[in-house]
């Protein structure tokens, strides 16, 4: 097993570090560059873009950087995407409004997209003679992307807001909207709505999210009365793991009425902090829906050791906790550490817990680490020869 103080020690310094430049994005000519694209493909891993008011061409991001905007940050042409990341680096984008849609695909590295907007009417792609409409936002075979306090939604009638496969997604405070029914009167036809969060093959955590779309759709037969088609559900998927976390409430809702249920889930399941609320939608539909919850409730660093105190609010009368601290965690400026993929995480201690109970565990440490320094953890339940993790906490050495 990896020595414990070497953990310790990764945890504090294993954020990559680069030869850093900022550069200024300005559409109306005041910066180093006037488009996103001649910015990016001219920043190396580590820049920071400052992103001036304006409307600008989608980039394709395959290195860490920074970008940031503001509110009145536009990209109206083509479709943001971050490509092949690698898994040394990361890439930040805070604070625009990506109008025709966003993309992360095959990224071992971290992507935060925080405060942003994300539209658009679905990514069409084409295989062989089949064609498939994605959603506004579509994230592919990528490890760890977080979306914190961002809205999400898709402006056709056939796409869901967010497409997700075979990834790992932290959503944190995000509005996520599907469509309502369309169209439809007494002698047409009506489609239904489309979903707000689509996953496959992927572990998804949502906290204080906000998730609609669906409703049903009806199609005349030419006769007095209509046949209701059942829409999707709103939230759903198959094969995945989602994690329900944090204390603040989660909603899911239709756009429309509907027939269809509001989760669904085919293979996998989800694990819910009855906290949020979320245990009132599972259903006969919703399998393997289950409340299990952890809380790190303070970290307190000494000379040569790190203090965890840690407390079990739900769950069985007896667990095993596995206490684990990130083998490669994410330092941003502004965000923090705040997500990673459990395949890299290794326990670093055992001791039993009964619910509501309270535990320390002290992690030895070669010398002290910087104040201000966000450390994230997790717990892990081992019980019938499963481990089921908690979400991820970051916690703030003092």
């Amino acid at each position: 097993m990896t020595d414990v103080r070497s953990l310790v020690l990764l945890a504090a310094l294993a954020v990559p570090t680069f030869a850093q430049s900022t550069w200024i994005v300005d559409a109306a000519g005041g910066g180093h560059f006037t488009d996103l694209p001649a910015a990016v493909t001219a920043a190396a891993p580590g820049d920071t873009l400052i992103v001036r008011a304006g409307g600008y061409t989608a980039p394709t991001i395959t290195r860490g950087l920074i970008v940031r905007g503001s509110p009145s940050v536009r990209v109206t042409s083509g479709r943001l995407a971050i490509r092949g990341l690698p898994a040394s680096e990361f890439c930040s984008i805070f604070s625009m409004a990506m109008e025709l849609g966003f993309d992360v695909e095959s990224c071992p590295g971290a992507v935060h997209v925080d405060s942003c907007g994300i539209s658009g009417p679905g990514r069409h792609v084409q295989f062989g003679s089949s064609g498939y409409l994605f959603g506004s936002a579509l994230i592919f075979d990528s490890r760890q992307v977080i979306l914190r306090n961002c809205a999400v939604w898709t402006t056709s009638g056939f796409a869901a807001a967010l497409d997700a496969y075979s990834s790992s997604m932290l959503l944190v405070r995000c509005s996520i909207s599907g469509r309502p029914p369309s169209g439809g009167s007494w002698n047409s036809s009506s489609t239904p709505g489309t979903p707000g969060l689509f996953a496959s093959d992927s572990l998804v955590s949502l906290e204080g999210c906000t998730i609609q779309g669906g409703g049903d759709g009806f199609y005349n037969l030419g006769h007095w009365g209509t046949i209701p088609l059942p829409g999707p559900a709103v939230f759903g998927g198959r094969h995945n793991e989602f994690r329900i976390v944090g204390s603040t409430p989660v909603s899911v809702t239709f756009l429309g009425a509907s027939q269809s249920p509001l989760v669904t889930t085919t293979g996998g399941r989800i694990l819910y902090d009855t906290r949020t609320g979320f245990g009132g939608y599972c259903s006969s539909y919703v399998a393997n829906c289950t409340s299990t919850t952890f809380d790190f409730a303070s970290i307190t660093q000494y000379q040569t050791s790190l203090d965890l105190a840690i407390t079990a609010t739900t769950g069985a009368t007896s667990q095993f906790l596995l206490s684990s601290l990130p083998s490669a965690p994410v330092d941003l400026p502004g965000l923090g550490l705040s997500w990673l993929d459990p395949a890299t995480l290794a326990p670093v201690g055992g001791p039993q817990i009964h619910q509501a109970a309270r535990r320390t565990l002290s992690l030895p440490i070669l010398a002290p680490l910087p104040a201000g320094l966000p450390i994230t953890v997790q717990a892990a339940v081992f019980r019938a020869g499963a481990i089921t993790l908690s979400e991820p906490s970051t916690l703030i050495l003092r």
